[in-house]
């Protein structure tokens, strides 16, 4: 069963759709999010689960954050002290290893595939006795002090491992600093890891690097949030493929092709900064840039100069700036042979737009005639008789007029005008 079906059993798999234990992406983006924020509802009174996987618990050692990392590579956060009386101490630390074991729990109930069930079942086993040469996790830390050869604060392996007194390798302080003291991050780690592709290796880089690149705005629905969706799938791809902050705000200004004003607004960031969107350091702030975006593009919702319209119902938006509007009737007839009809009726099928006043005007229709209005290829009305053509350059100046919406009473009277003019 797939995570990412809706038909399952509820009572079964009560948090979210099961993995189907395939390898591939669907564990880390899809099934572990969905997990994670079932776990945000369940808890005790000291922590929800969503809270324990971050480690910022009493009892728990917070994830070491990019920031930290950057500053010091071995940063490693302390231990979330327990709070209370010695009462509440115990409880809050009994607590603690209940929510650590529920979690591991609660993940392999939703793995129905039982090779999966059987991995988990043996890291618990090796953790308990401490195996770490058959491949325990490292839960359990010694922190130097006054060691000889060891700087104070230095994570040496503890007793019993194979290394015993020795400083952590880089990829256990890794591993430690992702995970801290529970054993459920750690094994929701090293699922994932196995189950999949060795973000390493060259096809997953090739993809990485194709999809980076790839990155079009028309891969986001066309809505009120359109920007700030954008960043987020931006942000999602740069993780894979190991773009940073500046990497991430000039894809992200690039894509940025309408509307004109925002378009323009990217240009301009691009060649250089704003002042009021940079960090501290002078450096330009990605966030900052997202935010005043979506105000933008908020702001020409409000004011009208972007219209959202449903294609289909149920179906995503198209973007459609009132300037840039296109007749969408399909060929009609009319009631008359002559051009003066033709284009009377291209007016009014403009009219019919709602990127005007949204108001229905009728049109004349006659099926013993075969003269009609359509788009052109460019958007603009032409006039057409059979499988021919005639194009009408003359009515270009009344639609590029009729496109304003503060003219739409002129519009009439400017079709006969043109219309009379088209017939000479």
């Amino acid at each position: 069963m797939s995570s990412t079906s809706e038909q399952y059993d509820a009572k079964k798999f009560p948090l979210c759709a099961p993995w189907d234990g395939q390898r591939g992406k669907s564990y880390q983006e899809t099934f572990i999010p969905n997990m994670k924020s079932s776990w945000g509802l369940r808890g005790d009174d000291f922590a929800n689960k969503q809270e324990h996987l971050t480690g910022n618990v009493p009892g728990g050692i917070p994830i070491t954050t990019p920031a930290q990392r950057l500053a010091n590579n071995l940063a490693v956060n302390a231990r979330v002290a327990h709070e209370g009386t010695a009462n509440d101490i115990r409880k809050s630390a009994v607590q603690f290893k209940n929510r650590d074991a529920s979690i591991i729990a609660e993940l392999r109930n939703h793995i129905p595939s039982q090779p999966w069930r059987d991995r988990i079942d043996m890291i618990k086993r090796l953790s308990v006795e401490g195996d770490y040469e058959g491949g325990a996790p490292l839960i359990l830390v010694v922190i130097a002090l006054n060691v000889a050869g060891f700087a104070n604060g230095t994570l040496l392996y503890p007793v019993g491992h194979p290394n015993d007194g020795q400083a952590l390798s880089a990829r256990d302080m890794d591993n430690y600093q992702k995970c801290g003291n529970s054993l459920a991050r750690h094994i929701i780690r090293i699922i994932g890891e196995e189950a999949s592709p060795d973000p390493k290796a060259g096809i997953t880089k090739m993809l990485a690097e194709g999809r980076w690149s790839g990155i079009k705005m028309s891969h986001v629905s066309i809505d009120g949030s359109t920007p700030r969706n954008l960043a987020t799938l931006i942000k999602k791809l740069a993780f894979e493929h190991g773009a940073n902050e500046q990497q991430q705000r000039i894809k992200f200004l690039s894509v940025l092709v309408s509307p004109p004003e925002i378009a323009a607004k990217a240009v301009a960031e691009l060649q250089r900064c704003s002042t009021h969107l940079e960090k501290a350091n002078g450096e330009p702030d990605f966030e900052k840039l997202v935010a005043e975006v979506q105000e933008l593009w908020d702001l020409s919702i409000t004011r009208g100069n972007l219209k959202l319209t449903t294609k289909v119902a149920g179906a995503s938006y198209e973007l459609r700036p009132l300037h840039t509007y296109r007749v969408r009737a399909t060929p009609v007839v009319v009631s008359s042979l002559s051009k003066t009809a033709v284009c009377f009726l291209t007016a009014v099928c403009f009219l019919r737009c709602e990127c005007l006043r949204g108001r229905g005007v009728s049109r004349p229709r006659d099926p013993s005639h075969r003269w009609g209005a359509r788009c052109s290829s460019h958007g603009c009305p032409a006039v057409f008789r059979g499988s021919q053509q005639v194009p009408q350059r003359r009515t270009d100046a009344l639609f590029s007029r009729l496109s304003r919406p503060d003219e739409p009473a002129k519009s009439v009277r400017l079709a006969h005008a043109a219309s009379t003019r088209a017939e000479a």
